[in-house]
């Protein structure tokens, strides 16, 4: 389909929906923004979805709804639990906002539901203007960092400092990355997100038949090129391996063949995955509502899961967010932490001091266990049971669509995104920080995470009742 063609009246909701899109991935780095344009998104998908008077039978909604609604769930938890209420001077305050930051997210996957419905319009368009916006916010990104720090800084002031206000910043730990209408300067693994990120989007190149798709073909070789051309010119290391891993994957894919079923060892390997995870996490709990402090406190288990740069933070968040003056909180427990409550002394912290709160120094990389924190253990099993229903998704579609170069940008992404943001997310990645930007969630107001939400949505398909109902979609037609 032709993109000329696409730019009709009737077409006119659609459209919209893809420029705010664009404005959304761009966003100019602040999270309200990426807020408002979400909300937006989510009036122009309830029109496109109901206004259209479509009509879904029985299983199709009974799958929908098994996969969304622990999403919702989750969206519904950490934006208005305990944690993003009293982040706030007042109650009222932090429900505005937490109500935002949920219809934000909501509207990004429900608006790529709706743009996967609509017949008359190429899915590539919406992702042009995703990427589009997306590599605009990186490349004034990465041009800034260019003329502040100059090329490989990170290999060239290794080890030096600067002062400012009389505090020593480590040169080789910053990038500089747009935020509002100036220049923030920003960590290097939050800078890394963005890059791997843009980079993955590249594997779809392995698999574009370039005599038909050369235009798709140059779009992405740019949009990735951007994303590659920050990481190595900084270096991003982290965003440069984490990237490295998600093509060699692309690259085996390439050459794999897809069965019609998943091999049995694979059931069989996701079953007992999920039944020794579900064992751990239901006797970590038990312990935590006995009163002991954690289940790694003593012996070996210390050593291994309490005495690491990954491992040791995940530890002293869930400690922090379960424990109120050395009692467990059952509260607490379900529906997260209060962010300015000490738990060491039993008395709150003043709302505008980010900085003195004892967790937020942790340095948290994991951002699965972030669920933990802002949604209690009712966000954090939603969030796992989307996570893992979001994978079968991604396999879904590559196998569906025979390894399409739709496919694989979101599988390329996906993954790039989860890898990345498994092990080297920063909540505190503001350098000079203020204590209004602080802490920093990887979900509410978060351009990644919203871009990813629309693809996730973008891609839908029933992970539930395949085999006896199928959502009706248009037919796939490449450019």
């Amino acid at each position: 389909m032709k993109i000329k063609a696409m730019f009709t009246k009737d077409n006119a909701l659609p459209l919209i929906g893809a420029f705010v899109l664009a404005v959304l991935a761009f966003s100019f780095g602040e999270s309200l923004l990426v807020s408002v344009a979400g909300t937006i998104l989510f009036a122009l998908a309830i029109l496109l979805l109901f206004g259209a008077n479509r009509k879904f039978d029985k299983g199709e909604k009974v799958s929908f709804w098994m996969y969304a609604g622990p999403f919702l769930l989750f969206l519904l938890t950490c934006s208005l639990g305990v944690f993003q209420i009293n982040s706030y001077a007042n109650a009222f305050s932090g429900i505005v906002a937490g109500l935002l930051s949920f219809l934000g997210m909501a509207g990004c996957f429900f608006f790529g539901i709706a743009a996967k419905l609509e017949r008359k319009i190429d899915r590539w368009l919406f992702v042009y203007f995703l990427l589009g916006g997306l590599a605009l916010l990186v490349l004034v990104s990465w041009i800034s960092t260019m003329v502040l720090y100059g090329p490989w800084h990170t290999i060239i002031y290794a080890g030096k400092q600067y002062y400012w206000h009389g505090v020593a910043y480590d040169v080789d730990n910053e990038a500089a990355f747009l935020l509002g209408t100036s220049i923030a300067r920003v960590s290097i693994n939050y800078a890394g997100g963005f890059s791997t990120v843009l980079a993955s989007s590249g594997t779809a190149l392995l698999f574009i038949d370039w005599k038909k798709e050369r235009g798709k073909g140059i779009f992405l070789s740019v949009v990735a090129g951007i994303g590659i051309l920050f990481a190595i010119s900084v270096p991003l290391v982290a965003s440069i391996a984490v990237t490295a891993v998600v093509y060699l994957l692309a690259l085996g894919l390439r050459f794999m063949k897809l069965k019609e079923e998943a091999p049995k060892w694979i059931k069989i390997a996701s079953i007992a995955i999920v039944s020794v995870f579900g064992i751990v996490l239901a006797a970590y709990f038990g312990i935590i509502l006995s009163n002991s402090n954690s289940l790694f406190s003593e012996g070996i288990l210390r050593k291994i899961f309490n005495n690491g740069r990954w491992t040791k933070p995940i530890n002293d968040v869930i400690s922090a967010t379960f424990y109120h003056n050395g009692d467990a909180s059952f509260l607490s427990l379900l529906f997260g932490m209060n962010p300015f409550y000490s738990t060491s002394v039993g008395t709150y912290y003043n709302r505008s001091l980010w900085s003195s709160t004892p967790w937020i120094s942790t340095d948290l990389k994991t951002f699965e266990i972030v669920p933990f924190m802002e949604g209690g253990l009712v966000g954090f099993l939603s969030f796992l049971a989307f996570l893992f229903s979001s994978i079968v998704l991604v396999y879904l579609l590559i196998h569906d669509e025979k390894k399409s170069p739709f496919s694989l940008l979101v599988g390329g992404i996906g993954l790039g995104y989860a890898a990345y943001m498994t092990f080297f997310m920063d909540m505190t990645p503001y350098v000079l920080q203020s204590e209004a930007n602080a802490y920093v969630s990887p979900f509410g107001g978060s351009v990644l995470f919203s871009s990813v939400l629309f693809l996730v949505g973008l891609s839908y398909r029933p992970v539930y009742f395949r085999r006896k109902f199928a959502l009706e979609v248009r037919a796939n037609e490449e450019e």
